[in-house]
Formats: C-alpha cells, structure tokens, sequence
C-alpha cells in the first residue's frame, strides 16, 4: 500500500530545500560581489518557511528596481536542481533525504518537465497565498497540497 507523505515530513524537507537554496544564492552573490557584481539584495540569512518562497520572493522582485542578474541567476540554478531532482529522482534533495517521493497520480513513470515547472512555480506560489494551499495537506486525502491537485502530483513516502 503506498503511504502519502506526512506534513511534518513535507515541511521538514521544504525547510531543507530553502537552505540549499539560500545557500546557492549565497554563493552566487559572494562569487558576484568578488567580481564587481551588485548582489545586495539576495537574502545572506535562511528563514524558516517553506523552500518555494525564497524564489517566488525573489520573482516578485523582478519587477523592482532590486532585482539584480546574480538572483536572477540564483534563481534560475535552483529551478534547474529541482527540476533536475524531480525528474531523475522524483525527488528534492530535502524529499530525499526524508525517504519521500513524488508522483503523478496518473500513474506515469516520471514528472514531465511542464509539470515540474508548473508545479514549482506558479502551483506553489498559489499554494503560498495565506499558507492555505500549504495547510490542505493537513486536511486532504492522500495528504496532498495545492499545488499537487493543479499539478495532478501527490508526495509519498518510500518503505525501506
């Protein structure tokens, strides 16, 4: 029987995939600042939360003045090791290392690259509004979010 993973394990895993991620644009902005490169505004401390806000915040700066080319390129390679993870692992680093998996419930062997991006954008931005879409993993059958209903996506935990 396959065992839906729970919301404790999920955020525990989200919280791991923020501080990579944190830690990428770190980096990023350190090997820029060394450079010459402007990379102020990419945030130097990890706040507890879920690992998608990090690059929907920095999206939302796009259309500031704050924005600049080293988070944008944070962005970018952190979407890239995701997409990479989910498509050859079905899994985040953070998922993975909490034995979870993720899934399409239409019973394909592997994510498609649209589904990942949709439901690593614009699925977990939607799932951000008011934490809601977060929440109904808490309530839902299978333990599923938002984003896993529009991305016809469900997060499992694998038996040993």
């Amino acid at each position: 029987m396959i065992k839906s993973g729970s919301f404790f394990l999920r955020f525990i895993a989200a919280i791991l995939d923020a501080f990579i991620g944190y830690t990428i644009a770190f980096i990023i902005s350190k090997i820029g600042q060394s450079i010459g490169l402007s990379g102020n505004h990419i945030p130097e401390k990890v706040e507890l939360g879920v690992a998608s806000q990090s690059y929907f915040e920095l999206f939302a700066n796009a259309f500031t003045q704050h924005f600049s080319s080293l988070q944008f390129l944070a962005v970018i390679l952190n979407l890239a090791i995701i997409a990479y993870f989910l498509r050859t692992k079905g899994a985040t680093i953070g998922k993975l290392i909490l034995g979870l998996k993720v899934i399409d419930i239409r019973s394909r062997p592997q994510l498609s690259y649209g589904q990942i991006f949709f439901r690593e954008t614009i699925g977990k931005l939607l799932s951000s509004i008011l934490m809601i879409g977060y929440l109904m993993a808490l309530f839902t059958k299978n333990k599923r979010a938002l984003h896993d209903f529009l991305a016809k996506t469900r997060v499992i935990k694998i038996e040993d």
